[in-house]
Formats: structure tokens, C-alpha cells, sequence
């Protein structure tokens, strides 16, 4: 049974790794603040001597903890020299923690401090080590942060020798750079001495009250090494000679008090003997040699502090103090800070309270098979030929074409299983066409020099051809290997032991486009973010682990493994599970990502978990998930980035997962220290109701040809399931997108689909502020161009590239996205849909937009785009709309062209486009996008209207358009050619820079400019078809004395029709014209024959024609006095309003107002009156934010904000009256 003894034995290895008692050599500073309230702390007072068998609990696990103690002499008067004499008599501080392993290193860095009244001296000494790598930068990093403070964490940076630049950057807190620091570095045999000085004038801190740590940097040659342990890190290379390197060190309690002493002699405090054991799930027992009195608090990373009761007694001349913790849910270090002579503290990693918690877990043995370890299948014997020696590298460039971006260009046939071939060329490499005569070379940490062959070009771009193939080879044999082992696993065993025969060669790799290489294990962490251990991104490496695991456990039912450990002379077990837990610590030394491609890390520590059988791991994923999705997801169930593509990826990957433990019970007797419960028939539905809407949001959101809406960075070739759901009108204030929808034919493709985007920018974003797109007979007639990784990409993501109105000649700089103002669908009526974004450009005062969809037979699809764009501020303002970009059209106008241009920047200006993705180019300090739009034609109009159309002439949709009908106005209207990206709109597998620029579309642009210019941009726009034809003929803005400049009255004229629409900017506009009175926000009448066929009034006080008239207007407006969430454990989600709203608003939109200005508009599922009191029901829609104090808001999901102050409503009424 030895397979199931080490089996064994290796899983508590996975659970209770980093077991060090981590002593540093001074003593810790207490937070006197912690210590206030003597009273918190309840201990038991009758101090009684037991013997030790009396009070030994049944379950006793021993914890790692540090404890670091930094003491500073404090002097005053003193001269440099008498400083640094004052040094040599001091005692120092190592700098030799490994990051997130947290070991000591052998490295003798260290460093000393003092403090006068000025200044702040650290005395540091950096010692020359060999290097596994040529070291690329060496440098010591002192950090300071006061205590008790989400400040900034300042730095100060002392380079001792630099090739790269390495810059640092910290997670979750402001980094600062202290000004006015001087030091001078000594270099000696063995390092080098550095003596720095910090003026406290220019700290930002309090002296008092500061935290410390202090890193050292050997970039590239040795690992990363810090005074106190930092656990979560990755470094970004984009090339260039240049690295940012990212620590998390805001929230995770990893800098340590500094405690001031005047005497020498107490600089060294001699700490008691410690032992610290888990006695149960969050239940803790600390043994002091000797006597003291005890004031214990225990304090999370984030600062709270609680006062736990203690049981105190005496055993063996030992003070015991035994105490039940509060669950430990947040990442990094907690402090058990003991309140006795000492002020000691107990610093214990989060990781060491769960791996302690539950280590008699019992393993489900299962009977082994005995098998003939000589006998196994063709495929496995083909399999081992195939495992690689190294890792290998993937994103390497095609020599034939090295425009193009390195990802996905090459693929892996296992017909041909000692070459990849070219997508492109079908190529087939390594090839002696390109020899790879050159050599990287470096030092595994294990004494082995290993070598990547590469071929390099006579431009210096390197090809890692076979270190490609390895790669290819080592994601077929991992893949591989779960099946094999249930099919045969005498030969997965002994492919298995051939991966562990080459692990020791095994390294992690950077993978990025044009910036890959490989990196030395021993040099880590940190590791490459755009890498990892066992793929070209670490997110995915667990799933590679996970293969190996279960691969492992259906090997380990024969006595396999035993077999060829005893043949071989290796123990298989013990190298197996070796490379579990390191690829399971190098994948945790990256930190919680938040990331759309965390799902992966996810489902391989969920596989792992139920492999091994190991719990912890599956409530690991489980609390990252949780954390997740009410930290990342906005209320209305939209990844926070505002991208389907994303969101379908984060949202299918996260349902994927949590249905692998779907049902899932925890062992009996297990819980989860992190949350301090456990799990009993898991339903995630059950905790994250707010994913039932999440999950079909790419439905919704989908034009009736199955595309994806391309909002920001969404890919528009990919397609969802129509269903009803994508046929109906939708507004989502959270993600800031509404949508109106006109009649549907018997085929419903025919069906108009508007879109108005008004979305946050917190990820993978454009600069598409208050955008529009249509789609009508199946095609999408105002394009949004959507996602891109070639040199174009600038293009797309511009201002100028989407619908809209640039300001200034330059991008929207929007963050938190726009706010809805009115929402009306357009179910077989008249659509509204208004938003404005205040913070699109600092220089406006308005940027707002109303769409309205206008049908014109109440039985089809025809009908027209009303779009009302109000501007005020800057100089320049431009109205742009893009033609078709999927299919070749005719293009028709009534502008006479006056004027040509190779672009839209100035005569003259030189410019150079983008070369890569990541470029924008340079337009010499004019705006980029201008270059983009070429062969351009323009004209001056003077109170002129203008029309413009387009007809497809290509495709399966001939003879489908648009007409673009612009009321009179003043300015300069261009017609330019523009990128459309067809190419990539067909499919990714296209979206090269060899085909970026195949596909042009024309580009519309209205320019106005005056100082401090306000605008009024009117425009029809009317889709037809050879069976729709086109019905509008004219629009005019007609000019009404004393109506504010932009309300709008419009007159729009058609076969046989005219519609006027009233739309009121702010306060209820009062107005006559051709015989219609109308007051109030919004009306539309529809006069045949000078009679009404049709009227519809918004928030309307008065509409009357010719003895028609809407007079009933149960529109209302109050304060929300309650709120009520099913995210937070109430049965309904909604809102207690003041006033009486009437129950025929059901249906309408209530529009709610924060105190900052920010609005939500949610639809009224229903109105309950219930004593005296109203509320609005919004049906399984989240209301996205709670009360928290009187008058005092915080938003439940992303992106959290607080507000206070009191919260309004409104609520328009839309009424009708039709001639029928």
C-alpha cells in the first residue's frame, strides 16, 4: 500500500507547506491603538497549574508565524560621521525573504535605521551573488507607509548597477516617491554599502507612526528578496530594456511597525519561546514560556481589530492561551498581537490557518490493481517520443510575414508530431530554410545549463522555432494523458515519469508578442505575467496541473507507479506531487487577478481539489468566486469591462465551474477556516441569484443575425442563440447600454434594432461615448467596428471610429460612463431612449443624446431613426456616422463636394500610421484618428440640410441601405474613406495586419466650430430594403421664439405624412405650431390628410390637433425612502417611494437620481400599496445599491460607490391616442 502511504503523505505536503517559525531579530512595535480598550478582552482570570495531558486538546496542529520586531535608534544632534559610527555599533535586519514562499535565502542584505530630527538614515548593505542570468538591474527598495493609513506607500530606490529599467508598481494602494533623498554607495569586494538620507519634511508621514520593509532587486539573476514577507508579485516586459514589476502590498498587512528606542541596549529585545497550533477550524492555542499578563487582540490584513475571549492558564511553567478567531476571509498577514511585556506579535500568513485546520482529513483509499508494467499500448509509446525536454515557448513571429502578430499562427498536427506548421504559408518548422545557429542560454537553479536554439533575422527579430515545437508537445502530451490513463494507465505512468524525468529542466517562460523568452525558476518570484510554468499564460497553468492530478489519481488504482519507482529507481510519487504543488505555488505567487481569465485558475484548483480530495482547494476557487463576482459584475449582470466577448468568456467560464461542484457537500467534519463554514449540497444560484440574468445577457444584447452588439472591445464576428430576448427592447443602466427595437416581419431578421451606448470604461475600452449603432434588414447600417488586435487598433477604439460627436478634436474621456435620463420601448409605438455624459470632455456643459424610433407601419418593419444631439462647450464639434463595413455598397448625395484632401488633418501635417497594435501613431500633435480617414471630400454649408445614401450592391442583402437626411445647419460636412475591418468582422482568424486594411467604409464627419460653441445636431436616419422602400423625404428644426436653444421641435415630412416631435431639453416646454398645442417633455403626432393618425405624449401636460388631445398625465417624481434586494435577503427587489404612484405606471420606467448626479432607470414590474406606503416593484432586476446610515448610499456590485445625500425618483407617464 505504499502508493496510497505516499499519496497520503504528499497531501498533507500540499496542505501544510511553508512550515517555518519565521524569526527576525529585534522587537516589534505594537499598535497602540489596538490596545486602547483594555476592557475588549475577556480572560479568564483564575490562573490554575494543570498538567499538560489535563489540557491537550484532541486535535493539535503546530502553525508557521514570523515575528518580526524593527527597532530604530532615535538620536538628535548627532553629525554624519557620529551617524554612521552610530551604525557600526548596531545590530541588523536581513533582507532575505523569498517572495510568497517566504523563506530565508542565504543572502546576506540587510539593513539598519535611525532617526533624528530631520532626518530618517537607513544604512544598507547589497552583496554580489552568482548569477543564474545576467543580472539586469540591482537595487534596493525602501518602503514606508504610516500605520493605521490606506495612504500612499512612498519609496525610496537606491540602484547600485542598471542595464534595465525596473519599474515598481504596488496593487491596491498609491505608490509615492519620497523627494529630497540623497545616498551615497560604497562599492566593496563582497557588495556594496549605501548610506541614504530621508528628510522627514518631505515624507508625508507621520515619523511617529511608520511602517516598513525594504526589497532587494537582482533583476533577472537571483531571486526578489524582501525584509518582511511579500507573497503575491508579476512582472510585465514589453521589451525595450524595461520591466514593471507589481507587488500586492496595500491590503495584505505586509509592512511592520518601526518602534523608536534612545538606547542602544534596547535594540535587542530578547522575545520568549513561542509556539502557536490550530486546535480546530479557527480555533487557536498559543504557548509563552514563562509568566505574563495578557492583552490579546487579533487583527485582519485590512486593519480590524477584534478582542476574542481567552482562556488563560498554566502549564509547565507556560502561560496557554486558547481562543476561538474570527474567520480568516481576507488575503495576506494577520497579527495576533499578544498585549503582553514584550508587545509581541505573531504574524501568520492566511495559508497557514487553513492548511492547519483540517489535517486528519480522511482519504478514500481505494484497492490497488496489479498490472505488468511491460505491456502498454502503441499510443503511449508514440506519446513519450513526443515529451518534449523543456517547456518551449509559443507566440513566436511567421519569418515569412513578421508583420503580423505573434498569436495563433501556427498549428500542431500529430500526424506530423516533430513540426508546427504556419497558418498562413502551411510552412512546415524547424526548417533548414531558417537555422537556428544561436543559443539562449541559463541557469535552471539546478546546476544545469539549459539552451534555446532560435533563428535570427537580418532585422534582429529572434524565432524560438523548436522551443515552439516543445511547446506544441507539451500541451499534446498534458491534454493527452487523463484519457490515456483511464484507456491505459501502465502507459500514462509511463509517460508520466517521462514529463518527471524532464521537469527538473522545466521553466517558466515570458510569452508575450515579439518579447518571449525563458526564465530562470530559481530567479522567481516574480514571474512573468504574460507567461507561466506550464503555459504562454499562467491563468491557464492549473488546468495543465489538473491533468496531471487526475492523471495521477487513475494511475495510482494500479500499483503502477510502484512498479517503475522500484524499476527506476526514483520515487514517481514523490515527483509527481512535486510537480503538483509547485505548479500549484507558482500559480498562487501571482495574486487574485480579478481577471476575466480567472475562471481557469478556478476550475483547475476545483479539479485538483476533487482529485486529491482535498477541500481546501475547492473552497479556495470557491472564495475567490465569491469575492468575485460581487466585486467585478455590475448590478444589472454585466461584466464590469462592458465587452460580450469578455463577459461570455468570464460568465460561461464561471457557470462551467461552479457546476463541477454543483451539489457538492464537504467531508464530514471539515470546514473552511476562510469562511468559517461548510458546504452542504452546494446550488451557486441559490448565493448568486444575480447570475441568472448575467448568463443569457449576450442573447440580449445580439442584433437578429445572431452577431454580438461590438460594444467595446467585443469580437464582431462572434454570435449568440437568437431567442425572444433579442427581439425585445432593453435598458441596462449599469452597463450603460439601451436598446429600442422596431416591428418584426413574419422573419424577424427584418426587425430594426437601435443601440445607444453610454458604458463605463473599466477595462478593454473604447472611447464610444453616447455611440449608436443600428442593424435593420439584416444588416448592421451604422456599424460599431468592434475589437481588434492589429495596427488598426487605435482606429477602432477612437472617438472618430464610432457614431457619435468628437469635442475638440480629440478622444471622450468618459470613465464611469453616461446616465439615462428617459426610456420609453418602442413596442409598436414610439421609442425614446436619452442618456448624457457630463465627463465626456472636461470643456462641455452638455453632451446628451435622444434616440427615437419612429415606426411607420404598425405592421411591418419600416420605420425611421430621429437622432437629437445636444452639445455645449469647446470650439469644435463633430458629427460622424460610419457607412456599411461589411458589404460593398453605392454611395449617393445631394452635397456638392467643394474640396479634397488625403486626409482629415491639416494640408501638410506629416504623420505615420501605427505599425502595431499597441501604437497609435503620430499626427504631430494633432488628433491620431484624423489620419485614419482618407481621400477625403468636403464641403461648406450655410443653413443648408443635406442627404446622404448608401445602397448594397454585394451580398446576399442587395439592394438594402440607409438614407442619412441632416436638418439645416452651418458648418462643414467631409465624406472620407476609413478602415472598416471587414476581415475581421468575418471571423478573428482574420484579423491580421495583412488584411486590416483590405476594407475601407466611408467615414461622415459635421464639423461646427465657434468659441464656446453650443449644437443642435438633427438627423433621420431610415433603413430600406427592395421590399421596404424608403417613405421619409425631409426634416426641418423648427425655429419656435422663447423656447430654450435646445428644445427641440421637428418636423419631419414622408410619403403622405407629416410627424412633428417635441422634445423638451430640461424644464416642460409650452408650444403652438401649425395648429398643435403642446406642453410638457415629450410628444410625437403623426398628422395624414391634416388629421391625427397617432399621438404620444411623455410626462404630457397638454397635446391637442384639430379636437385630439392627451390630457391624462399620471407621471409622478418624490424620494425614495427604502430599498430592497434579494442580494441582500430580501424576498423583492425595489424601492419605497413617497407619493402615491398609480398602478397603471406598471410597464413605465422609473428613472432613480443619486445625490451626484448619477441616474438608473429600471422597468415597474408592478406597484404594491401596503399601510399607507408604496412600493415599486422591479421584478428580478437588482436595484444595485442599499442603504448604509440615514441619507447614506453604497453601491452592492462594481464599482462600489458611496454616496450620500437624499435619493429622488421619477416616474414619466406615456400616454396615446390613435385614430382607431
Amino acid at each position: 500500500m505504499k502508493g496510497i502511504d505516499v499519496m497520503k503523505r504528499h497531501i498533507v505536503k500540499l496542505v501544510c507547506l511553508l512550515v517555518f517559525i519565521m524569526l527576525f531579530t529585534a522587537c516589534s512595535k505594537g499598535n497602540d491603538n489596538d490596545m486602547d480598550d483594555v476592557n475588549a478582552v475577556t480572560t479568564v482570570f483564575e490562573t490554575e497549574q494543570v498538567q499538560e495531558s489535563e489540557l491537550e486538546p484532541q486535535y493539535v496542529q503546530e502553525m508557521p508565524f514570523y515575528q518580526a520586531d524593527l527597532r530604530a535608534l532615535q538620536t538628535k544632534g548627532k553629525s554624519v560621521e557620529q551617524i554612521l559610527e552610530l551604525f557600526d555599533q548596531m545590530p541588523s535586519y536581513d533582507i532575505s525573504r523569498r517572495l510568497y514562499y517566504g523563506e530565508e535565502t542565504k543572502v546576506k542584505d540587510s539593513f539598519k535605521v535611525i532617526k533624528d530630527e530631520k532626518f530618517l538614515y537607513v544604512k544598507l548593505f547589497y552583496e554580489k551573488l552568482p548569477e543564474h542570468d545576467i543580472s539586469k538591474s540591482k537595487q534596493h527598495i525602501i518602503l514606508l507607509r504610516e500605520a493605521d493609513s490606506n495612504g500612499s506607500i512612498m519609496t525610496a530606490t537606491v540602484t547600485y548597477e542598471q542595464m534595465w529599467n525596473v519599474s515598481l508598481y504596488i496593487k491596491d494602494a498609491t505608490k509615492g516617491v519620497i523627494s529630497g533623498v540623497t545616498s551615497k554607495v560604497d562599492e566593496t569586494d563582497n557588495g556594496f554599502d549605501a548610506f541614504v538620507k530621508i528628510p522627514l519634511e518631505y515624507l508625508n508621514i507621520d515619523p511617529e507612526r511608520i511602517q516598513m520593509n525594504v526589497m532587494r532587486i537582482d533583476w533577472s539573476a537571483n531571486p526578489v528578496t524582501t525584509y518582511f514577507p511579500i507573497e503575491n508579485s508579476y512582472f510585465l516586459d514589453y521589451s525595450g530594456n524595461a520591466v514593471n514589476f507589481t507587488i500586492f502590498l496595500g491590503r495584505q498587512g505586509r509592512m511592520v511597525d518601526v518602534k523608536y528606542v534612545e538606547d542602544m541596549a534596547d535594540l535587542q529585545l530578547e522575545q520568549p519561546k513561542i509556539q502557536l497550533a490550530c486546535i480546530g477550524s479557527n480555533k487557536l492555542q498559543v504557548t509563552i514560556e514563562g509568566k505574563s499578563d495578557y492583552r490579546l487582540s487579533f487583527q485582519s490584513p485590512g486593519g480590524i481589530v477584534s478582542y476574542p475571549f481567552v482562556k488563560q492558564t498554566r502549564v509547565n511553567d507556560s502561560d496557554v492561551l486558547t481562543f476561538d478567531n474570527p474567520p480568516v476571509n481576507e488575503e495576506g498577514i494577520y497579527r495576533i498581537r499578544l498585549g503582553n511585556e514584550n508587545d509581541t506579535v505573531l504574524y501568520v500568513e492566511k495559508k497557514a490557518f487553513v492548511r492547519a485546520a483540517n489535517k486528519d482529513l480522511v482519504i478514500e483509499e481505494v484497492e490497488k490493481v496489479d498490472v505488468d508494467i511491460k505491456e502498454f499500448s502503441d499510443r503511449a509509446k508514440f506519446i513519450m517520443e513526443i515529451v518534449p525536454p523543456y517547456s518551449g515557448l509559443k507566440n513566436i513571429p511567421d519569418p515569412k510575414d513578421t508583420s503580423l502578430r505573434p498569436y495563433a499562427l501556427y498549428s500542431y498536427d500529430i500526424l506530423n508530431p516533430h513540426h508546427i506548421k504556419s497558418n498562413k504559408t502551411g510552412d512546415l518548422y524547424p526548417s533548414k530554410d531558417y537555422p537556428e545557429t544561436e543559443v539562449y542560454r541559463f541557469d535552471n537553479g539546478n546546476g544545469n545549463i539549459i539552451e534555446y536554439p532560435y533563428y535570427k533575422d537580418e532585422d534582429g527579430i529572434i524565432f524560438f522555432f523548436t522551443p515552439a515545437l516543445w511547446s506544441y508537445q507539451k500541451d499534446y502530451v498534458n491534454s493527452a494523458l487523463p484519457e490515456l490513463a483511464k484507456s491505459d494507465p501502465v502507459g500514462a505512468a509511463h509517460v508520466l515519469a517521462k514529463v518527471c524525468e524532464n521537469y527538473e529542466n522545466h521553466a517558466p517562460q515570458l510569452d508575450y508578442y515579439f518579447t518571449n523568452y525563458p526564465v530562470s525558476k530559481v530567479t522567481g518570484p516574480p514571474y512573468p505575467y504574460y507567461g507561466g510554468l506550464w503555459t504562454r499564460w499562467f491563468y491557464a497553468d492549473l488546468d495543465m496541473i489538473a491533468n496531471i492530478a487526475e492523471t495521477y489519481v487513475e494511475i495510482n488504482k494500479t500499483n503502477a507507479l510502484e512498479k517503475l519507482s522500484a524499476e527506476t529507481g526514483r520515487d514517481l510519487h514523490e515527483e509527481i506531487m512535486y510537480i503538483i504543488e509547485e505548479g500549484v505555488d507558482v500559480s498562487f505567487s501571482y495574486g487574485i487577478q480579478d481577471h476575466n481569465k480567472d475562471y481557469a485558475q478556478w476550475r483547475g484548483l476545483i479539479r485538483i481539489g476533487k482529485a486529491l480530495q482535498q477541500p481546501d482547494y475547492i473552497h479556495y476557487a470557491l472564495e475567490r468566486i465569491d469575492s468575485f463576482v460581487k466585486n467585478n459584475y455590475l448590478y444589472d449582470g454585466f461584466w464590469k469591462e462592458v465587452t460580450l466577448s469578455y463577459h461570455k468568456q468570464i460568465t460561461t467560464g464561471l457557470y462551467n465551474v461552479l457546476v463541477l461542484v454543483t451539489r457538492y457537500s464537504d467531508p464530514v467534519g471539515y470546514v473552511y477556516p476562510g469562511k468559517g463554514v461548510r458546504l452542504e449540497d452546494f446550488r451557486f444560484l441559490d448565493y448568486y441569484p444575480l447570475l441568472r440574468s448575467s448568463y443569457n445577457l449576450h442573447n440580449i444584447l445580439s442584433y437578429p443575425n445572431g452577431k454580438y452588439l461590438p460594444v467595446q472591445d467585443t469580437h464582431p464576428s462572434q454570435k449568440a442563440i437568437v431567442g425572444n430576448d433579442t427581439y425585445k427592447d432593453a435598458l441596462m443602466s449599469a452597463s450603460g447600454i439601451a436598446k429600442l427595437t422596431g416591428n418584426t416581419d413574419a422573419f424577424k431578421q427584418d426587425q430594426t434594432h437601435v443601440y445607444m451606448m453610454f458604458t463605463p470604461k473599466y477595462g478593454h475600452n473604447h472611447n464610444d461615448a453616447l455611440s449608436l449603432s443600428m442593424f435593420s434588414y439584416n444588416i448592421e447600417l451604422l456599424p460599431d467596428i468592434g475589437y481588434t488586435h492589429t495596427r488598426n487598433r487605435s482606429w477602432t477604439q477612437s472617438t472618430l471610429g464610432h457614431n457619435t460627436v468628437i469635442v475638440n478634436q480629440r478622444n471622450s474621456q468618459s470613465k464611469d460612463g453616461g446616465n439615462v435620463l428617459r426610456y420609453v420601448p418602442s413596442e409598436n409605438t414610439v421609442g425614446i431612449m436619452r442618456a448624457y455624459d457630463q465627463t465626456a470632455y472636461n470643456e462641455i456643459d452638455i453632451y446628451d443624446r435622444e434616440v427615437v424610433y419612429v415606426p411607420l407601419n404598425e405592421k411591418g418593419p419600416e420605420g425611421y431613426v430621429l437622432d437629437i444631439f445636444r452639445v455645449s462647450g469647446g470650439n469644435t464639434h463633430e458629427y460622424s456616422l460610419n457607412m456599411g463595413a461589411d458589404y460593398d455598397y453605392e454611395l449617393s448625395t445631394d452635397i456638392r463636394w467643394q474640396y479634397r484632401s488625403e486626409t482629415m488633418l491639416p494640408e501638410g501635417v506629416k504623420y505615420t500610421k501605427p505599425t502595431v497594435e499597441s501604437s497609435v501613431g503620430n499626427a504631430s500633435g494633432h488628433y491620431p484618428a484624423y489620419m485614419f480617414v482618407e481621400d477625403v471630400q468636403s464641403a461648406e454649408l450655410e443653413n443648408q440640410p443635406y442627404k446622404i445614401s448608401y445602397l448594397t450592391t454585394g451580398g446576399f442583402y442587395v439592394g438594402t441601405g440607409l438614407n442619412i437626411v441632416g436638418a439645416a445647419d452651418t458648418g462643414e460636412i467631409f465624406m472620407g474613406k476609413a478602415p472598416s475591418m471587414r476581415a475581421t468582422r468575418t471571423s478573428t482568424t482574420n484579423d491580421l495586419n495583412d488584411q486590416c486594411d483590405d476594407y475601407y467604409m466611408d467615414k461622415m464627419i459635421y464639423r461646427r466650430e465657434g468659441e464656446d460653441l453650443n449644437s443642435l445636431f438633427v438627423t433621420v436616419m431610415e433603413p430600406y430594403s427592395k421590399k421596404y422602400e424608403s417613405q421619409i423625404h425631409s426634416v426641418e428644426k423648427l425655429s419656435i421664439k422663447d423656447l430654450h436653444e435646445f428644445d427641440a421641435v421637428i418636423k419631419v415630412t414622408g410619403e403622405e405624412f407629416v410627424d412633428y416631435i417635441f422634445s423638451a431639453y430640461d424644464e416642460d416646454m409650452s408650444v403652438n405650431v401649425d395648429g398643435i398645442h403642446f406642453e410638457g417633455q415629450f410628444g410625437f403626432v403623426r398628422i395624414r390628410d391634416n388629421e391625427v393618425v397617432f399621438m404620444q405624449g411623455l410626462n404630457a401636460k397638454t397635446f391637442t390637433f384639430d379636437g385630439a388631445s392627451i390630457s391624462e398625465n399620471r407621471s409622478i417624481s418624490g424620494v425614495i425612502t427604502d430599498i430592497l434586494s434579494k442580494t441582500t435577503g430580501d424576498e423583492m427587489n425595489g424601492f419605497v417611494v413617497n407619493g402615491k404612484p398609480d398602478e397603471a405606471l406598471k410597464g413605465q420606467y422609473i428613472i432613480v437620481k443619486h445625490p451626484d448626479g448619477t441616474t438608473n432607470g429600471y422597468l415597474i414590474d408592478r406597484i404594491v400599496e401596503n399601510n399607507s406606503t408604496y412600493f415599486v416593484d422591479i421584478g428580478d432586476v437588482e436595484p444595485g445599491f442599499a442603504f448604509n446610515g440615514v441619507d447614506s448610499t453604497k453601491m452592492i456590485y462594481y464599482p462600489h460607490i458611496e454616496r450620500q445625500g437624499i435619493i429622488e425618483y421619477m416616474i414619466d407617464d406615456t400616454s396615446y391616442y390613435s385614430r382607431n
